[in-house]
């Protein structure tokens, strides 16, 4: 036999059979999973998996469907004396009554050095929930029933033993290698606690009867180990930290504290990828990095996990592990049949838009410098019949889209300061007091502090029991303080009937100059002679104010309908269908944006108006296919939970993307569309909706997902 053999033979007797109080060794917490191994084996809060029977088998109550899992290992490859050492796992785990009875599990792991040592372990493993009636979904119990056996091959050195200075006696009986076979019967405990749908607490003891697995006559307990863990979840993302107190191979106890994440991408037609990472730290100077990746597609996932130490045994490379595990059947995850999505499809509808803005719906600059320019519009008209405060707000709506032009604010300041005193100014067409105050103002308005002071000024002479007068007089010399005032004038206090003064927002705007705003529309004589035209006239100009006011909401909504900002959507509509309640277009905008904020009713009663309204059959007919589905939505929903947890979101695309492999696509559908009424912001579940929809569209199919 050669020195190499017998060094690495005289190692494995003296580590893994009892000689140099070194037996600890045996059954270490090497890890089964390639997964978990990227995790750093920092699973026991996390515990989703067939490999729970190994980790934390209280995860077999939370297994949505049946599992066969298998993962192999050479374990610190790199070894001066070149040791084989391997690692197999095997494993089948189900739910049991789709869950309602917990979950079962069955494991093989098998580990061996070369042909000289060996170890197995059997798991019969069974986790439920623990509370039912008082915690339901909350509290998760599991035990794990092993069976452990360990064995040495040494050879023809059973019948020659090794003397202390390692030299073989020939001849002579080794009494400890004349038994090398030991079987022990073993539990691990498990508990898993939800404190919400994210976060989870676990608990694991490992060895907890403790057996004896020594060779000889001098007993060696197992000893336990105990794990605390931590982790938050989010539908395709995984935090996990973990404390481990366990013994190490000197009998001493070692803690060892890891931190790990682990980040799911999915793809519609690629299968869905993952990465994850670790870092570990020990009481015994052990430090540890390690790595891994996975790739999901139907029914199968294929993992890598590679753990590299920082310091120990030199010329050791690491530990990699890769692992295989198939899906059986389908996830017992609730699965209504959901309509398929309408949102995308409806909102391509809705941007028609009016011929006035249609033409920059590709350009949303220059579509939010066209509405921007109809408030401001809307504004000059506002102020030239003397109703300011309504003025003011459709400045403050220009500032809203986007602003931060200095004359633009100067123009609300002014705005703001007049509507706070004089939101609006009647009978400034024929009451000499209104008249030089709706000049005054107007001349503020426009920039001419002077000539605006000058008109109050006279105003106030007529009327010299008005405060209101006297005190924007003070506001404009205040707010302008190099423009004089009389020492006639008055400072009063504000009246009582002041407005109070509204803050002005500081958004941006393109560059637009106070005239823009507070240009006269009119002056009084023009009033005048407008009151007596003839009453067509009169009509007409109104019909035409109506128009210039829907078409800059118009404008507004479709901004605000390209932004997914669905409540301005649908306050904007109100008032669109005040002034004309046969506006098509705005009623279809409301159904986008209720749908959107799941307000169903509210949806459907806006789109069966559009629908009344459509002009063309073709539209109508489209708008009747989405009413039909979202009143078979509404119902469904109405059942349905308000939230799911992210266990729930990701089966569902798992789902998804198993139908969309399929070429099932109404059904993949339906499953995308299920995460998003569980979770509208699912950025994930909508590019995927989006995709199928126009898979299905493509392929000729009418309607959605039925």
């Amino acid at each position: 036999m050669n020195q190499k053999h017998n060094f690495r033979l005289v190692l494995c007797i003296a580590l893994l059979a009892g000689f140099s109080g070194f037996a600890g060794a045996a059954y270490d917490d090497l890890g089964v999973s390639a997964r978990v191994m990227g995790m750093g084996n920092a699973f026991t809060a996390v515990a989703d998996d067939a490999y729970s029977v190994y980790y934390n088998p209280a995860g077999l109550a939370l297994l949505p469907r049946p599992e066969f899992g298998t993962a192999y290992a050479k374990l610190y490859p790199g070894l001066s004396d070149n040791s084989n050492l391997q690692n197999t796992f095997l494993v089948y785990a189900m739910p049991l009554d789709q869950g309602k009875q917990g979950g079962l599990g069955f494991g093989l792991d098998y580990f061996s050095l070369d042909s000289l040592y060996h170890e197995t372990s059997l798991y019969a493993s069974y986790g439920r929930d623990l509370l039912p009636g008082l915690l339901p979904d909350k509290l998760y119990g599991g035990l794990s029933l092993k069976y452990l056996n360990r064995g040495v091959n040494p050879g023809s050195l059973a019948n020659a033993p090794v003397s202390d200075t390692g030299q073989i006696l020939q001849g002579e009986v080794d009494p400890v290698l004349q038994n090398t076979s030991k079987t022990n019967i073993d539990m691990d405990l498990g508990l898993l606690y939800k404190l919400d749908p994210r976060w989870t607490l676990g608990l694991t003891v490992q060895h907890l009867l403790e057996p004896n697995i020594a060779f000889g006559s001098t007993p060696d307990p197992l000893d336990r180990n105990y794990k605390l863990g931590a982790s938050y979840r989010t539908p395709f993302a995984l935090l996990s930290g973990e404390i481990d107190d366990m013994t190490a191979p000197d009998y001493s106890r070692e803690e060892i504290a890891t931190f790990a994440a682990e980040k799911w991408l999915p793809t519609l037609q690629f299968g869905t990828f993952g990465i994850r990472g670790a870092l570990s730290a020990g009481t015994q100077q052990y430090r540890a990095l390690s790595v891994g990746l996975s790739y999901k597609i139907y029914k199968m996932e294929f993992d890598y996990g590679m753990t590299v130490p920082f310091g120990g045994i030199a010329d050791m490379y690491g530990t990699q592990r890769i692992g295989l595990t198939f899906f059986f059947g389908h996830s017992r995850t609730p699965e209504p049949a959901f309509s398929e999505a309408l949102l995308e499809d409806m909102g391509q509808l809705a941007e028609v838009g009016t011929p006035e803005f249609k033409a920059q719906m590709e350009d949303l600059a220059r579509y939010q410098r066209e509405a921007m320019e109809s408030f401001l519009s809307r504004a000059r008209v506002l102020s030239g019949q003397g109703r300011f405060a309504d003025a003011y707000s459709e400045v403050q709506q220009a500032i809203s889209i986007s602003s931060t032009d200095a004359t633009l604010q100067e123009s609300a300041k002014r705005l703001m300061a007049v509507a706070a005193i004089y939101p609006e100014v009647e009978n400034f067409s024929s009451d000499p007091v209104q008249v030089a105050v709706y000049e005054g103002i107007l001349d503020f308005l426009s920039g001419e502090n002077a000539a605006a002071l000058k008109s109050l000024d006279y105003a106030h002479s007529i009327s010299p029991s008005d405060d209101r007068i006297a005190y924007l007089r003070s506001i404009i010399s205040g707010m302008f303080p190099g423009k004089a005032v009389p020492s006639a004038a008055v400072a009063p206090k504000a009246p009582a009937s002041a407005v109070a003064p509204i803050a002005v927002s500081t958004a941006a705007a393109p560059p637009v100059t106070a005239s823009a705003v507070s240009a006269r529309a009119q002056s009084p004589a023009q009033s005048v002679a407008k009151s007596s035209a003839p009453a067509s006239n009169q009509a007409a100009a109104q019909a035409s104010a109506a128009g210039s006011e829907i078409a800059a909401d118009t404008a507004l909504m479709e901004v605000a309908l390209s932004r997914q900002e669905y409540g301005k959507v649908v306050k904007l509509g109100r008032q669109i269908v005040q002034i004309d309640a046969t506006d098509e277009s705005a009623y279809l905008r409301m159904g986008v944006a209720y749908y959107a904020l799941k307000r169903y009713s509210e949806a459907l009663e806006s789109l069966r108006i559009a629908s009344r309204l459509a002009r063309d059959e073709k539209t109508r007919k489209e708008l009747d296919s989405y009413i039909g589905q979202i009143e078979d939505i509404e119902q469904k929903a109405s059942e349905a939970k308000a939230a799911a947890s992210p266990e729930d979101i990701e089966s569902l695309y798992n789902a998804g993307v198993e139908f969309y492999a399929q070429g099932r696509l109404k059904e993949s559908a339906r499953m995308f569309q299920r995460i998003l009424q569980m979770d509208p912001q699912n950025e994930s579940a909508a590019k995927a909706l989006k995709r199928v929809n126009a898979e299905i569209m493509e392929s000729g199919e009418s309607g959605g997902a039925q």
